[in-house]
């Protein structure tokens, strides 16, 4: 049966997690016990004592609860009121809730709590159900959680229908845009390089404006057309005669119209993700949404000026450094804001336009950082493998005993063609520092009795 969801406000979500921490409390068995008076006037008399027994959750695991409400609401509004997410919690096969990736580190900060206390609070959260599912990650300074709906959800039986966003004038395109069904857009982001944070919230200071930087090179010769009927106007001459009607121009191949559909699909998508992250609670009229619509498509499609630039994958980093963006302000909070889209007063003022180099332009080296630390780790953890299969290898050429059973590629092979194929791998993944720090470490692995 299909039902339909409706988010209640965080300060029902919050009574709601009161009351059942105070029923939970108030469930707790009275525990009665009988203690002798050793001082005072009354030494001698015995007296009997009643009180509660030991709570479930306790005012510190209550607060921590509300932190990660108030992130899992934020988490699941933006998905519900977005028409391109909506499709990430209500799927053909019922409605899936999403979950949320933790820092540990940040929680800890956030409450001042050390690290076993924080994970005394997940585990009497975890007991009476808040959380209903907790899945660690890494060397357990990450972990997802998946919070009990009941506490944001008031669910009716009702069918399903997709939102439509109030006064818009965009067109989902959930169905123009495909994606790889897993998880999308990804869930949360790693830290920034202290390095590479560029306070792209102030967009006070404005740099001189430079056109020639672009993320991609202009098709030449666009306005070759335009050149064409001034020669021939001045061919013609002042007082010529009567030029010749225009011939109507040709049709739009359906090729090329496709492809102005798509990425027309790419400003939407763009802007609907920009909007659920980085302006969450801001209202836009159908005339903001245009703006807004125009500043990105010229000032970070470049008006698609070049068919033969990758603009897919292009769209693909742009998604990404929304995302970047958003844990910028997340990170800074109170500190840092998003500007409007486009330029309200002063011409490249607005947070998307090109001349503003403090706004979204500046993220491009945050997605290259980004896509640099992804790369590394995707180095290192090829190499973890290939030394952990090498100690494997080479347990059973001493027979010794192995904690696992190994793979047929490694019991069918010897230890030095094992060694040629990862370090082949490995150098073509990460080049000559790469195979170095490998060989480094397989050195270490053979001086080892």
């Amino acid at each position: 049966m299909q039902v339909s969801l409706q988010l209640l406000p965080l300060g029902a979500c919050l009574l709601r997690w009161h009351h059942k921490v105070d029923a939970l409390w108030h469930q707790t068995p009275r525990v009665t016990y009988t203690r002798t008076i050793t001082q005072g006037p009354r030494a001698g008399t015995e007296e009997t004592i009643c009180r509660r027994g030991q709570r479930l959750v306790v005012d510190g695991a209550k607060a921590t609860g509300e932190v990660l409400l108030k992130w899992y609401r934020k988490r699941v509004e933006r998905a519900l009121y977005s028409s391109f997410l909506f499709d990430t919690i209500v799927t053909d096969e019922g409605v899936v809730m999403p979950s949320i990736l933790v820092d540990a580190r940040l929680l800890m900060q956030q409450r001042s709590l050390t690290e076993r206390t924080m994970r005394n609070h997940l585990a009497q959260l975890l007991k009476i159900g808040f959380i209903q599912r907790k899945k660690w990650h890494g060397r357990k300074r990450q972990f997802e959680l998946w919070i009990n709906p009941d506490f944001i959800l008031q669910t009716d039986k009702k069918a399903v229908e997709k939102p439509v966003e109030a006064d818009s004038g965009v067109y989902p395109i959930g169905e123009v845009i495909s994606t790889n069904g897993i998880k999308f857009p990804p869930r949360e982001l790693p830290e920034l390089q202290k390095d590479l944070k560029s306070e792209i919230g102030q967009c006070a200071e404005i740099v001189t404006p430079d056109l020639s930087e672009k993320p991609f090179q202009e098709a030449e010769g666009r306005n070759q057309g335009v050149a064409a009927r001034q020669a021939a106007k001045a061919e013609a001459g002042g007082h010529g005669a009567a030029a010749a009607a225009p011939t109507p121009p040709a049709p739009t191949p359906p090729a090329q119209t496709e492809k102005q559909a798509q990425y027309e699909a790419y400003v939407v998508s763009a802007w609907l993700l920009a909007k659920a992250l980085l302006y969450p609670e801001h209202h836009f009229t159908p005339h903001q949404e245009q703006l807004a619509l125009a500043a990105i498509r010229t000032g970070v499609y470049r008006d698609f000026h070049d068919p033969s630039f990758d603009f897919a994958r292009y769209h693909q980093g742009v998604l990404r450094r929304l995302e970047l963006v958003e844990k910028h302000f997340q990170k800074h909070a109170g500190r840092y804001y998003a500007p409007m889209p486009w330029a309200e007063i002063v011409k490249g003022r607005g947070y998307f336009d090109w001349e503003n180099e403090k706004g979204f332009r500046g993220t491009m080296k945050w997605l290259l950082a980004d896509q640099r630390a992804e790369h590394l780790a995707k180095v290192n953890r090829t190499i973890r493998q290939a030394l952990g299969q090498l100690k494997l290898r080479r347990k059973l050429d001493r027979g010794e005993k192995t904690t696992r059973k190994p793979a047929k590629h490694i019991l069918a092979t010897t230890l030095t063609a094992l060694y040629q194929h990862h370090a082949q791998a490995i150098e073509q993944l990460g080049g000559l520092p790469a195979l170095n720090k490998f060989n480094l470490q397989v050195q270490t692995l053979l001086k080892r009795k």
